[in-house]
């Protein structure tokens, strides 16, 4: 290859790899109102589970014969979130949608009530609910265990429910946060896609920071089919960085980011 081809090829090699910085730093920027709004939110819900839960023992033995079962009104919380789920996801994804419709300057509107897409709110909403009450209880149950196999009383296990819920206002609600509002942005930027028509492939583009994990680094610029999966459920991925590790894929088919859940 003559050095003047070899030269334009690297430029344009680098071009694009600055383009995909740029589109993920376009992405990072669109989603973090919308990760701050559902974080806010879900940090009040968990305080408003954290003040429940300390109510229902402070009963004092009451407590130990309920159990966690009966510390959350479990039909009450899994309606909660599925109707917050119902706000936010149609939102995220219609505009997302919109953006990425205007992009391809094709002069189609992205129709946010087509069945595919209200079929993703509805599941959508009720996993996100499911599984983040299911989580609360798995953890209240851990912490239930521990204190009775410590012979704790009330007081003890109130520290460490107090704890659990501090770490969930602290830390897991930015995690779901970020996961459903990238899911949701990312499924309504693949259904603009579906809708237009002219569009035939969807690249797997990664962050350039510390929170890349070495699951998803082999992910960069990997292609498929808009509209098919990069994995399907019940696939395993080896670990980047430790080959004996690895990532079993159980809990839905992979058509773009997050390729884990939080």
């Amino acid at each position: 290859m003559p050095a003047s081809a070899a030269l334009i090829e690297y430029a344009e090699e680098k071009l694009i790899v600055v383009a995909k910085a740029a589109l993920w730093q376009q992405f990072e920027r669109w989603t973090r109102p919308r990760r701050n709004a559902v974080e806010r939110k879900m940090q009040g819900f968990f305080r408003a589970q954290h003040r429940e839960v300390i109510s229902s023992i402070s009963a004092g033995k009451a407590a130990f014969t309920k159990g966690p079962s009966e510390w959350l009104d479990q039909q009450k919380w899994l309606l909660i979130l599925e109707e917050y789920g119902q706000l936010f996801l149609p939102e995220v994804i219609g505009d997302k949608g919109d953006l990425e419709m205007r992009k391809l300057l094709i002069g189609v509107d992205f129709d946010v009530e087509n069945p595919r897409v209200l079929a993703f709110i509805n599941q959508r909403s009720f996993k996100f609910s499911f599984d983040t009450n299911k989580g609360t209880q798995k953890a209240l149950q851990a912490i239930f265990t521990e204190s009775i196999s410590a012979g704790e009383g009330v007081r003890e296990l109130s520290a460490r429910i107090n704890t659990l819920f501090q770490f969930k206002n602290k830390h897991q609600a930015e995690q779901i946060a970020r996961s459903e509002v990238i899911r949701a942005a990312n499924f309504g930027a693949e259904q603009s896609y579906l809708q237009s028509g002219v569009v035939s492939e969807k690249e797997w583009i990664v962050s350039r920071d510390l929170r890349l994990c070495p699951y998803c680094e082999p992910m960069k610029g990997r292609r498929v089919v808009v509209g098919m999966v990069f994995f399907q459920q019940g696939e395993v991925l080896p670990n980047a960085d430790f080959p004996n590790q690895f990532l079993k894929l159980d809990y839905e088919d992979i058509f773009h980011p997050p390729l884990h859940v939080h």
